[in-house]
């Protein structure tokens, strides 16, 4: 990512819009400029007073420890950020102090609990007193990402599960770069993929930690150019926070929690407590009353939806400008569009703007390149040859333009899982029957009414999935991602291969609530050792479109009529 294009800029803007809060932990943290000064002996003598002034500066050879917090929190004040500073104190009580001495397990509990909802945590690197330089600061970090990790359930925790973490060290010591190697290797042994973006930035998944150094005077030391001082501090990592969610849709995803956070009391205000009676009456009224407890979350979720709809900024930032600023900061590589288009990178560019403006069908008449015309001519008629070519050219590697398209496939159409609740069988639920090596994919098409309020056993239909294998023709319903691998699957919408299984419903929420076995949910059928894995939920207007085309292709009347009439019928 090019750090200053103007797309940067815009995806700093918005990461600006979205930080709100930052936390300090050191243990030299001060509210205003103390460090310490050489000791002088007072004199009365004019001519020895300069003397004196300019004997209070510090050794320039020696590091700067302390943390300058008031000027620190101010910085991250002019941002819109509230920052908070943990003071760490590891060191020994002394005989006349009260109570036990801070542990670092104890400054562990203190910084996770802070920095749970925090958008940046900066770390001193030298936490005293530690056996080795950093071990304290390095525990911090394994403690906040396991307390991260923890919050995900263990089926689900990939790369898109991961809690979104900026990390920085902000430390005296003048070894930045051997501090970055040493978190390298130390986020290896956490088990992260850990990739190296300069000599003082560690990515690890989505984990991005950055090394800066605390202001010194001017000395000849390596590193220099990441020293930074505490009002310059909070924006250099503003601009780091940017580097993690630079792209299109995540600055619409930032722009929309944005938009969130800043309306997050107007929309508690359509919920007040003045509501309660009708809400409380409404129950009363409905048959069965608990299926009231089901309203709040799709009322709060269009309050949501209708605080996006309103902002106009966030599709500002899925554009064709925004889209021509991104198309100037990726690299494009000449040899593959040569070889794939026979086009050359600003050829490329300027001629996808033209197609993201005026569509397939005007472009392609408008297209001099022959291969060109070709490709937009097969997208136009969903010629499957052609159908990841433009995402192969836009991706950082060609390889991946397959399972890219599968996996934006996949979010579209099936909902995402953030939580731990148990799956609850029902309209929209993709279930997988594993037997000896062979897995075969159910489609759940009970209608939700019919999924809830079940006393003892029920018969749930399912429509059969076939996958489809690489290579293989024919049309593809869904994607999803099941047991580290994309699947494709088609529907079968006929209904002598339809099946029902029976189902038990749970006593206390009278519906068929999945299991954990293992790393994965199951739902137990009737009578029976077999079970269905879960596998996803479709979203709800995938499920209703499903079940629409099932129904009119069961709703079809069979005629007795001329052939000749019923061709030109269709014609």
């Amino acid at each position: 990512m090019n750090k200053s294009s103007a797309f940067f800029d815009r995806s700093c803007e918005v990461a600006g819009r979205f930080l709100q809060s930052a936390v300090v932990v050191d243990d030299q943290a001060h509210l205003g400029d103390v460090r310490p000064s050489a000791l002088v002996t007072p004199v009365r003598s004019s001519a020895n007073r300069a003397s004196r002034l300019s004997n209070q500066w510090r050794d320039p050879r020696s590091p700067t420890e302390d943390l300058d917090a008031k000027s620190l929190i101010d910085a991250f004040a002019a941002l819109g950020v509230v920052c908070a500073v943990l003071q760490a104190d590891l060191r020994p009580k002394k005989e006349d102090d009260q109570g036990a001495p801070e542990t670092v397990k104890d400054l562990g509990l203190r910084t996770c609990k802070a920095t749970r909802r925090s958008d940046i945590v900066i770390l001193d690197w030298n936490i005293r007193p530690e056996g080795a330089v950093g071990q304290n600061a390095k525990s911090l970090i394994k403690e906040i990402l396991e307390r991260d990790a923890d919050a995900v359930p263990s089926n689900r925790l990939d790369d898109h599960s991961r809690r979104l973490r900026l990390i920085a060290i902000y430390t005296g010591d003048l070894g930045l770069d051997s501090i970055a190697n040493e978190l390298a290797e130390f986020l290896g042994t956490l088990g992260f993929d850990v990739e190296r973006d300069g000599l003082y930035r560690i990515k690890a998944d989505s984990v991005t930690i950055s090394v800066y150094g605390k202001p010194k005077p001017k000395i000849e030391a390596a590193g220099d150019e990441r020293r930074v001082a505490e009002d310059e501090l909070p924006k250099r990592l503003q601009r780091d926070f940017a580097g993690m969610t630079a792209g299109l849709l995540s600055n619409a995803a930032l722009a929309s929690l944005s938009a969130v956070r800043t309306n997050t009391h107007r929309i508690l205000s359509r919920f007040s407590p003045r509501i309660d009676p009708p809400y409380v009456a409404h129950r009363a009224m409905l048959q069965p009353p608990e299926e009231a407890e089901e309203h709040p979350v799709p009322l709060i979720a269009a309050e949501i939806e209708e605080v996006l709809a309103d902002d106009e900024r966030i599709q500002e930032l899925v554009g064709l400008a925004a889209i021509g600023e991104w198309l100037n900061d990726i690299v494009l590589e000449q040899k593959t569009l040569r070889d794939s288009l026979e086009l050359g990178p600003d050829e490329f560019r300027a001629e996808l703007l033209l197609l993201l403006r005026l569509g397939l069908k005007e472009t392609a008449a408008k297209a001099k390149t022959g291969k060109w015309k070709k490709i937009l001519k097969g997208l136009d008629d969903y010629d499957r040859k052609t159908a990841h070519v433009l995402t192969r050219a836009l991706a950082p590697e060609e390889g991946e333009a397959a399972t890219l398209d599968m996996e934006f496939a996949q979010l579209t159409s099936s909902r995402s899982r953030y939580d731990k609740p148990a799956p609850v069988l029902k309209l929209g639920t993709v279930v997988a029957i594993e037997e000896d090596s062979h897995i075969s994919y159910k489609l759940c098409v009970q209608p939700v009414c019919d999924s809830f309020r079940i006393d003892g056993t029920r018969p749930f239909p399912f429509l059969k999935l076939v996958e489809k294998q690489d290579g293989e023709g024919g049309p593809v319903d869904f994607v999803l991602f099941d047991q580290g691998r994309y699947v494709k699957l088609k529907c079968i919408m006929k209904v002598h291969r339809m099946v029902f299984f029976n189902m038990d419903a749970e006593v206390q929420s009278k519906s068929v609530k999945a299991s954990r076995h293992g790393d994965s949910w199951h739902f137990a059928m009737s009578g029976g050792d077999t079970t269905l894995r879960w596998v996803a939920d479709l979203k709800t207007n995938h499920a209703h479109r499903a079940v629409d085309q099932f129904a009119n292709e069961i709703k079809r009347v069979g005629l007795t009529e001329s052939e000749w009439l019923r061709r030109m019928a269709r014609e």
